[in-house]
């Protein structure tokens, strides 16, 4: 935790978006929350179909809306109860008359009904390739989708994330990314490194390096690297080179007032002997924890309150809740996302960890 896999990705993600007038469409799995198979991905397939019911042109509606017919046929209504804004471009009525025209005339062996249900997750599988190839191919617009913390997913969402990838028709206008903790991947995840190269690239984040950490302490503090480097050495021993312990650990230093500006000379000094005596805990979470002790008390209600929607909270969500507790959240928020512990992502709040 804490090696900057989401920071990078989101800016990564919301520039391939930005600079090709796209879309960007990002879940993230929860360690404490219990996972129904499908659910936290099918999030991702319901704003990619709001977004296609407001933005897509009556020729384009019309078009998916043909497409979908024919190629999801009375399945539809299966896909309709796990991505309930899909109706917006097939209504419902369309469905149940389709869904009772296709049991009028199924035989009535009951082997015949058991090949039907034979596999519900594959029929899923298929039933979302399907949609975001004909989605995606009618917009014809960059549609950038992240999926963190997949190490945490289902194995029904990682087979379907496996059919996505592989599909070349989707990949066409989707750019994925996957980000994940390798080292708490099951064995059974291992199926990523048998995807081409072609399709997948892994990029690996590590924790910084002594030089690393020099060369942003240097440029955080506006001095030369000669004069960072014994501090640079000591936050390095200290974190190990975490980027959010380096972080964290230099706002705190500054804020106890260990790192200070000195007026003459105009720089930043520090006692170093001080600063390696000083107690630190090794752990991100526990430094994590005392550091939102130190927030304000408005803050830290605001902490409190995302912390009950999940890993995100939409912002829309904030503006109807802040009535209730006498505070604008969304500025709380944006406050709380300044100080790095949650990230501003278009509509929404997402915690960084």
């Amino acid at each position: 935790a804490g090696v900057g896999k989401s920071s990078l990705v989101s800016r990564v993600s919301n520039f391939i978006s930005y600079q090709e007038n796209g879309y960007l469409l990002s879940c993230k799995w929860d360690q404490n929350h219990e996972i129904t198979p499908l659910s936290i991905i099918g999030s991702v397939f319901n704003e990619l179909c709001e977004i296609f019911a407001r933005d897509a042109t009556s020729v384009q509606r019309e078009a998916a809306f043909s497409e979908l017919q024919n190629s999801l046929g009375n399945q539809a209504t299966l896909l309709i109860e796990a991505v309930p804004s899909l109706s917006k471009i097939i209504p419902m009525s369309t469905q149940r008359r389709n869904a009772e025209a296709s049991i009028m005339k199924m035989p009535r062996q009951s082997s015949s009904l058991s090949n039907i249900c034979v596999n519900l997750a594959e029929s899923m599988r298929f039933l979302y390739c399907n949609l975001v190839n004909i989605l995606s191919n009618q917009l014809a617009r960059r549609i950038v989708i992240w999926l963190d913390d997949i190490q945490w997913s289902d194995s029904t969402s990682m087979q379907l994330i496996r059919s996505l990838i592989a599909s070349a028709e989707v990949s066409k206008y989707i750019f994925f990314i996957c980000s994940f903790r390798d080292d708490e991947m099951k064995d059974d995840d291992l199926w990523l490194t048998s995807i081409s190269e072609q399709t997948l690239r892994r990029v690996h984040l590590k924790n910084l390096t002594k030089e690393d950490v020099n060369t942003l302490i240097s440029d955080t503090l506006q001095i030369f690297p000669r004069l960072s480097r014994p501090l640079a050495s000591v936050i390095h021993h200290k974190t190990r080179g975490n980027p959010l312990f380096v972080v964290q650990l230099l706002e705190s230093l500054r804020r106890d007032g260990y790192l200070h500006l000195n007026l003459s000379p105009c720089r930043w000094m520090w006692d170093l002997e001080t600063i390696s005596d000083l107690q630190i805990s090794t752990s991100v979470l526990e430094l994590l924890m005392k550091e939102m002790g130190k927030l304000s008390s408005e803050l830290q209600l605001g902490l409190k309150v995302a912390s009950c929607m999940g890993s995100y909270v939409k912002k829309s969500t904030l503006d109807i809740i802040s009535s209730d507790v006498g505070s604008n959240l969304r500025e709380v928020l944006l406050a709380i996302s300044k100080k790095g512990f949650m990230d501003d992502v278009e509509d929404r709040f997402r915690f960084c960890h």
